[in-house]
């Protein structure tokens, strides 16, 4: 992804991974590498509503 900070445009991979712990949790990683080097690290966490 071509991405646009301090007027340069950089280019970015994304290495994303979805884990599902049970029917009611799941979390996210993902990381972001700029020519190879770890950048950046999200972690999201979902838990899934009552019902749904």
């Amino acid at each position: 992804m071509h991405v646009k900070a301090d007027g340069k445009t950089w280019l970015l991979h994304f290495d994303d991974w979805m884990y599902l712990q049970d029917g009611i949790h799941l979390f996210n990683k993902t990381e972001m590498k700029k020519l190879g080097v770890t950048v950046a690290t999200v972690t999201l966490f979902f838990t899934r509503k009552e019902g749904v």
